[in-house]
């Protein structure tokens, strides 16, 4: 089994070897995601947060070379900045862009994959429209979240706060449907988690997939959000997740708004992988706005140096994850 899967690393005779082997330094080499603007919050929460395509380019530019080998992206409405869209071109466009510029980079489009419950108890159609646009890697959010969410108004709206209550399920038949239309579209999916059902449903997806006769490519890429919409931000869910994943799977840890330095370096110190960005926190420390997504990276770069842990380049991520040569885009 390759070093870099849970697998490994969980094992604590493998980990401790390593510790005695040279530290930090004797694990394999972590994966730096910058996710660099979500699609719930926007510049009403922190007014460096990238919106525009050109913006959300630069931002990508300046983070990629900071450390960042991979980016993951949501185009926004240009009618209506706040809201992300489901718009195709732009993504075509953005990713375009950001491989004219970083040559090397992982290309990382949202998909979300699952249903929205609508006002009137109906399910919305699932979205995969930025798959038109061929990422190298796609999100897939495998789960069923209830959040009610304390947002910003947009000065344009308003201002003030409001409630938001998003209601999302993704049902094992369509992860079914969604997962082979990702493969179709030669895009490795990302299995993003809010909770640890999500790692059941998981599990499900591989066992059905197996009974057809059929694999998921290796490693799973894996995403776990710990902090806000996501589960309990704290060292032992990550340490309890990684133990109950497939033991195939690459493990990125992201932490939600305050708790993510201490858990992105808990996941480093852990051998996983790691994602920080103005999608997951818009402060570089409590009451200080970050002044942008290539100063919460250089932060991880820092962090990783001191502890001992080295960053992975482009090109050994690319390896890692099963990825092919960076993907061209005309």
């Amino acid at each position: 089994m390759k070093d870099y899967f849970v697998g490994k690393l969980r094992d604590d005779s493998v980990y401790i070897d390593n510790m005695i082997k040279g530290g930090l330094e004797a694990l394999p080499p972590a994966v730096l995601t910058c996710a660099i603007t979500g699609g719930i919050h926007g510049s009403e929460s922190n007014p460096n947060l990238p919106e525009k395509i050109d913006d959300q380019v630069q931002s990508i530019i300046d983070a990629y070379n900071a450390g960042a080998v991979m980016v993951h992206i949501h185009v926004r409405n240009p009618e209506k900045l706040g809201e992300m869209t489901p718009y195709v071109e732009g993504y075509k466009e953005i990713n375009r862009k950001v491989r004219d510029a970083c040559p090397d980079i992982i290309i990382n489009n949202t998909a979300m994959g699952g249903r929205f419950v609508l006002p009137d108890g109906s399910f919305s159609p699932y979205s995969l429209t930025s798959l038109g646009a061929h990422p190298e890697v796609i999100s897939f959010d495998m789960a069923n979240i209830y959040e009610v969410m304390n947002l910003r108004r947009r000065p344009e709206d308003g201002g003030g706060r409001y409630e938001r209550v998003l209601h999302y399920i993704s049902p094992p038949n369509d992860c079914m449907e969604i997962l082979r239309l990702m493969e179709e579209g030669e895009a490795k999916p990302e299995f993003e988690f809010f909770d640890v059902a999500g790692i059941k449903l998981l599990r499900e997806v591989i066992r059905r997939r197996e009974k057809e006769g059929k694999e998921i490519a290796k490693p799973y890429w894996c995403s776990v959000l710990f902090g806000g919409n996501g589960t309990l931000p704290s060292v032992k869910q990550i340490i309890q997740v990684a133990e109950m994943l497939p033991p195939e799977v690459m493990l990125q840890v992201i932490g939600i708004g305050v708790a993510q330095p201490a858990l992105t370096t808990a996941g480093l110190i852990l051998g996983h992988n790691i994602r920080v960005g103005l999608e997951d926190n818009v402060f570089y420390k409590k009451g200080v706005l970050a002044e942008s997504n290539a100063q919460l990276v250089e932060r991880a770069v820092r962090t990783a140096k001191e502890i001992g842990r080295r960053l992975a380049t482009p090109a050994e991520a690319r390896e890692m994850m099963g990825l092919g040569a960076p993907r061209k885009y005309d």
